[in-house]
Parts: C-alpha cells; structure tokens; sequence
C-alpha cells in the first residue's frame, strides 16, 4: 500500500494533486522492477488542502542550488521545507506529528508514505516519508528514496562514514565467495567495489558503478532489484486473492473445480504445480477438475503450490521463503461389487439427510454402475 500524501496544495489546487499524484505514480511504475510487479500495489492519494501554496524556503544553505530560488515562507499543512541541513535541495516535511494523525486517521495500513509538495523547485528527501517536489526529474530521487526507505538500500555513493552499516548493498566483505551477492558477480557490471574518500569509506564494498542507487536516471542494478522484489514477497504473505472452494475438507460423487484468483507479475512469472496425493498434474492453468477417476478410496490430498520463478531473484532463500501452498482433502468412498441384480457397481456412495424435524435419519446410497446409470437406494436407520 503506497499512500501519496500532498502539502503545499490549497483547497482549489486539490484537482491539481489528483493529476500530479496519477503522473507520480506511473512514473514510479515505469521502473524495474516495479514495473512488472505493479499488481502487487495499491496506492491512495489523501487530499490535504493547505493554507498557501507551495514549500517554505528560508535560503540558508550553502550550495549553488539555493541562490536561484526566492526565500519562501509558506503556510502548509505538513511544512515542507528546504535547505534541510544547509541541503538546499533536501526537501523536508517536518511537520511529523501531522504526517502521523493523518496516515493513522486514514490509512493506518499503508506500507509506504510519500509526501508529494507543490513546488516546482527540485528537491525531495527520503527517510520515513519519502519525498519529491514537482520538478522534472525530481520524481527520479523519489524512486531513489523508495530504494531507501521501502527495500532499506544504502546509497552507493558514499554518503558519509556515520552511514556505513551493513545494507543489501553495501558490506564490508570482500571475499566472492563470501560475498553477500555472490550470485549475480560477472552480470551486467555486478562486481566488489571499493568506496573512496575517507579510511573507513575504503573498507566498504557496493555491488555496481551505475546504480539508481548511486546516480539519478540509471536502473537499479541486479542486487537492488533483487532486494526491492524479495521486499514485495515479504509483503504478500501469499499472492493469492481468493479460491474457490473455500472448504478444504470436501466430498466428492463426479467432479470438483478449484480456481484461484492470483496477483500475477507482469510478464507473469508465477510457477502454479498442481499436486494430488504426491503426484505432480501436467498443467500450470489457474484451475483444475478433479474427477472420481483420478481419486483413490478414501481421503485425497489435493496441494497448489505458488512460486514466483522471476530472474530478478538468484537468491536460493527465494525458494524456501516464499513457496506458497495451499491443500484440499477430497473424501471419496469408492468399492467394487455387484448389486442384487448381477449388475457392476462402479462407485458406491453413501450419506445420510436429515429430514425436517423428524428424528428419523434416512440414508441413502447411491450405486453408479458401469454403463452411466445411477440408482438411489434409502436406508432406514
């Protein structure tokens, strides 16, 4: 669940963020691999009207970016500010408190915040609550900061020593084996590459020299798309929205149809295995017929089992983590005989009705012969 909410936006302008939080979006779900797996989002927009439009700029910060833009100071609902530590391009809503009653009052179960501010001046943040003015390229540091605050990737830049920390990206081992992307070494640019600029910098390792992560405007490399897709998979518990039958102890006199309704990546990349009693089916179709010719006497397992079979993902926890099943016992009572009359019984099924208020239980059996025809036969008890 993204939820996009906007400051610097008045009560006219809310028509305005609808449009400019539908362009964020499908710029967001322009990039790999959010691209393909976009059916596994939802993402709301909470309309916030402000006082004035547009974010607060005190002009106190050091860099060439500051000197063009006007001092600003605007009143908004979630005071977006720049210059945040003498940063004029860090965009920063500091109003926590607010961002908190809102995302509580609206949509306590968002899994990602975005703060999208009415100014066409570039910044954005990431943190908590990622960030982005309305700048042309702006939207590309909020796909950075999603790298950040959604999948928890380090920059691959060095960003300072009081950031080193172990991150999917970011180690300070150095040995291919050991390496925690051992996996994707030699593929498209992957390799162990040493941090510089300070002593400590030097001890540390990323995975790429182009990376998102590391300069706007370039595709996340193989490890953080690999990161950013397991996050998803940590996410969906399973990606699976509804099945039919939703019993899973049934019983069974010709056939039964299990459908399921997936979350599909696009391309789909989703591996179905239909499983009954240990014997894997030949289909990978998102519904199967069981009929009573494929059942044993008694009680049947019938198992799906979901994995996503994605190249985004090398990592061999993949497989054990995010297996997914669900089952099903079919009952099938099945004997071989001959009724009174010399004729073979195929099938014999028996169960008992429970008529009105009668405290009479009346069963019934019914004989499926050979050649199709079905005969009723009530038992008194």
């Amino acid at each position: 669940n993204l939820v996009i909410m906007g400051d610097g936006y008045t009560e006219e302008e809310l028509i305005t963020f609808s449009s400019d939080a539908d362009n964020l979006t499908s710029y967001i779900f322009n990039t790999s691999p959010l691209m393909e797996y976009q059916n596994y989002f939802n993402v709301f927009a909470i309309n916030l009207p402000s006082n004035e439009s547009g974010a607060t700029h005190p002009g106190n910060s050091s860099d060439s970016d500051c000197s063009p833009v006007p001092i600003l100071n605007v009143n908004t609902i979630l005071d977006s500010r720049f210059d945040y530590y003498g940063i004029h391009r860090l965009l920063v809503p500091q109003n926590y408190s607010q961002i908190n009653n809102i995302i509580i009052d609206n949509f306590p179960q968002y899994d990602q915040k975005i703060v999208l501010v009415n100014s066409s001046y570039y910044g954005g943040s990431g943190g908590e609550n990622a960030t982005t003015s309305l700048a042309s390229s702006a939207a590309e540091i909020l796909v950075h900061e999603i790298g950040h605050s959604f999948a928890g990737l380090a920059d691959e830049y060095w960003a300072g020593d009081m950031y080193a920390d172990e991150k999917p990206n970011l180690t300070q081992q150095n040995e291919p084996e050991l390496i925690k992307w051992n996996n994707w070494l030699g593929e498209n640019g992957v390799g162990i590459y040493p941090h510089s600029g300070t002593t400590i910098a030097e001890s540390w390792y990323r995975p790429h020299n182009l990376c998102k992560m590391r300069f706007l405007n370039y595709d996340f490399c193989n490890v953080c798309k690999e990161t950013i897709v397991e996050t998803i998979h940590d996410i969906i518990e399973i990606p699976l929205l509804s099945y039919t039958p939703i019993e899973n102890n049934l019983f069974i006199d010709d056939s039964l149809n299990f459908k399921l309704e997936l979350i599909k990546p696009e391309p789909n990349t989703l591996h179905i295995s239909w499983i009954l009693n240990g014997i894997e089916l030949n289909t990978e179709n998102d519904s199967i017929t069981i009929t009573t010719s494929s059942l044993i006497n008694g009680v049947n397992n019938l198992l799906v089992e979901l994995i996503d079979s994605t190249d985004f993902v090398r990592h061999q926890s993949h497989f054990i983590n995010h297996k997914y099943n669900l089952s099903w016992n079919i009952n099938y009572e099945a004997i071989g005989l001959e009724d009174g009359a010399g004729k073979n019984i195929k099938n014999l099924i028996t169960t008992v009705d429970i008529l009105g208020k009668e405290t009479t239980n009346k069963g019934f059996q019914l004989h499926i012969y050979d050649d199709g025809s079905v005969e009723k036969k009530y038992l008194i008890k």
